[in-house]
């Protein structure tokens, strides 16, 4: 091999200066050894194996806001932000049209695929056989977080796992506060006890739980629990009853109260604390097996109501 020391010619170079349009530098391997070798002290830092393989010795460093692109068109990137970048900001190569993101600090990692409708994925092997646990789903714009059958999806905070969710089951670990709530438009259950719980201030008015829907399992219970007084702008229905129960519970609690009713298949629990200044009446209780507690504000009078195929009955309670 000639090369260029100073002016002799004749030695072992230590540059290469090309200065035309061929490669500087071709190392063509004809038979199965090794392409290239780049040591340091005889020992190896680089090195192209025969067919193209790549081992490096030491660490790899990428300068900051240069692209680390995977796939012949650079379908994935890897970036190191180093001025960090405002929300739903677009970025050549790695957030593509109409971006969708929060702000970034300085020095932040980014993972990004820059082709469009193509997925992100994360896998691990559980025994031999592998397993998706991070799924973004480019296409559909889903994000998914999985498991393998048998196993979970838990949520930790400092080291305590606050929720655990399996297969039909999500389970809090520890006391929990679900706040931000204003409805629930359908709740669907099957073979499960459930508690619905609402409170309020004593004396407030928030609505306590409304059930809606004729239960078709037999032995369904319903829990409504509330602290303070429930008035009469909570008489909402509550259906526990259909054909098919063979019986429903209901328990309602307040501070000073506990009542335990059992109410047979069909049957409308409609309120605690109806009131009206007159004697109770189908307005009241309109439909057939309707019964509650009733007030006579007039007269001061508390009764047991039962509305029995449109016939309004009642008993004075002492």
């Amino acid at each position: 091999m000639l090369g260029q020391v100073g002016a002799s010619l004749g030695r072992w170079g230590r540059r290469v200066d090309a200065n035309d349009i061929s490669p500087a530098l071709t190392v063509n391997q004809r038979s199965t050894g090794d392409i290239i070798d780049l040591q340091d002290g005889g020992v190896s830092v680089f090195k192209a194996a025969d067919g193209g393989a790549i081992t490096v010795g030491g660490a790899i460093s990428v300068a900051d806001d240069v692209l680390f692109k995977l796939g012949t068109d650079g379908d994935q990137v890897l970036l190191n932000k180093s001025a960090g970048l405002a929300a739903d900001t677009a970025l050549a190569g790695v957030l593509i049209g109409t971006v969708e993101s929060q702000a970034i600090a300085v020095n932040s990692l980014m993972i990004a695929n820059a082709t469009s409708n193509g997925d992100i994925a994360l896998y691990t092997n559980k025994g031999g056989h592998s397993q998706m646990g991070l799924w973004l789903d480019g296409s559909a714009g889903d994000s998914a977080l999985l498991a393998a059958s048998g196993a979970s999806v838990d949520h930790y905070i400092a080291g305590v796992k606050e929720l655990d969710h399996a297969t039909g089951a999500f389970a809090f670990q520890v006391a929990t506060v679900i706040s931000g709530l204003s409805s629930i438009a359908a709740f669907a259950v099957d073979e499960q006890t459930v508690t619905f719980v609402a409170k309020d201030a004593v004396g407030g008015s928030q609505t306590v739980a409304q059930i809606t829907g004729a239960a078709t399992v037999a032995n369904s219970r319903f829990d409504i629990n509330k602290s303070g007084t429930i008035t009469p702008s909570q008489n909402a229905a509550y259906n526990i009853g259909s054909s098919a129960l063979r019986y429903s519970s209901i328990f309602v609690r307040d501070i000073d109260l506990f009542v335990s009713l059992v109410i047979g298949a069909g049957c409308l629990f409609k309120g605690l604390n109806q009131t009206d200044p007159g004697v109770p009446t189908t307005t009241q209780f309109p439909a057939d097996k309707d019964w509650g507690i009733y007030k006579n504000t007039t007269s001061g009078v508390v009764s047991l109501v039962y509305n029995d195929g449109g016939v309004i009955k009642t008993v004075a309670l002492a």
